[in-house]
This record gives structure tokens, C-alpha cells and sequence, in this order.
């Protein structure tokens, strides 16, 4: 439960922060339609069932000792960060 504070508004804002400075055009018109929220929560969501997804896939591919799991979710963790970024906010 704590984790999925700590990703509540992160892809939401990542997207906005990256739509300012790589497409501004694009970040005025959704801001002055009013469809920037709804476009940010949408991106949110995805990134967040992408993040589950990919969560539990490597849960169930985990079957090594305790150290090995631990080093396993972290480097999951980094990789569907990873993914998250490249598929869904950038």
C-alpha cells in the first residue's frame, strides 16, 4: 500500500514535466482544452497497470533463496521503472 502512494501523481507528473519541455505546443493546446487533467490521469493509469503487470510477472518467475529475491525485486524495480518511462511517460 505505502508503494502505491509514493507512484500516486509520479508517471502524471513525469508526463506533464515532459510534455512542457519536449512538445510545449502540445501541453498549451490539452491545458486550454481542459483535457490535461483527464490526459494526466489517463497516463497514470496506465503506467500504474503497466507497473502491476510487470510486478506480477516477476513474482512469479521469483523462486531463488531470500538475498537472491531481494536483489531480483530491485533490479525489477529499476527495470519496469524503466519501462514505465519509455513506454508510457516518454
Amino acid at each position: 500500500m505505502k508503494q502505491n502512494n509514493i507512484h500516486n501523481f509520479r508517471y502524471g507528473n513525469l508526463r506533464r514535466d515532459y510534455l512542457k519541455s519536449e512538445y510545449p505546443r502540445e501541453y498549451q493546446i490539452l491545458l486550454m482544452t481542459g483535457q490535461l487533467s483527464n490526459h494526466l490521469k489517463s497516463i497514470q493509469k496506465q503506467a500504474m497497470n503497466l507497473r502491476k503487470q510487470l510486478s506480477k510477472q516477476t513474482m512469479n518467475k521469483s523462486s531463488l533463496n531470500f538475498l537472491m529475491n531481494v536483489q531480483k525485486l530491485r533490479q525489477a524495480e529499476h527495470t519496469i521503472e524503466e519501462t514505465i518511462l519509455a513506454e508510457v511517460i516518454y
